[in-house]
């Protein structure tokens, strides 16, 4: 995905899951002042269009799940600030260090350790930077 730019970029921002600032804020049970804030410290996914008809922040709606909310701050702490895109890209996307297993679905299967393994190492490539 991230070698395909903002055209991949704005298909993935237009899909169900990805959740406004008041829906993510309403899922995430607190004030859209709250999570702006929470995304401004890093502690939340939120993705941004460069540009385009829908600008603003999206929130994928499942880093609200219980199992991915416990590691969501491990991960955004590994990839660090302005690196959103490329977590989610890790995240959704088969994995050969996982043998070709999606990480976002581990996660949900309690493999947490696994995912965070795994991600230190891809959280240190600087390719696909946005």
């Amino acid at each position: 995905m991230l070698e395909a730019g903002e055209a991949s970029k704005q298909s993935e921002f237009a899909r169900i899951d990805m959740l406004t600032l008041s829906a993510a804020s309403a899922v995430a049970g607190c004030s859209a002042q709250t999570l702006s804030r929470l995304r401004r410290a890093n502690r939340v996914l939120a993705l941004k269009l460069r540009s385009g008809r829908s600008p603003g922040y999206r929130y994928p709606a499942f880093q609200f799940e219980a199992a991915v909310r416990e590691q969501m701050p491990q991960l955004l702490d590994l990839f660090g600030r302005g690196r959103a895109w490329q977590l989610y890209d890790f995240l959704m996307r088969a994995e050969p260090l996982l043998e070709g297993r999606i990480p976002l679905d581990l996660l949900r299967c309690g493999r947490a350790h696994d995912i965070l393994r795994i991600a230190k190492l891809a959280a240190t490539l600087e390719h696909g930077a946005h």
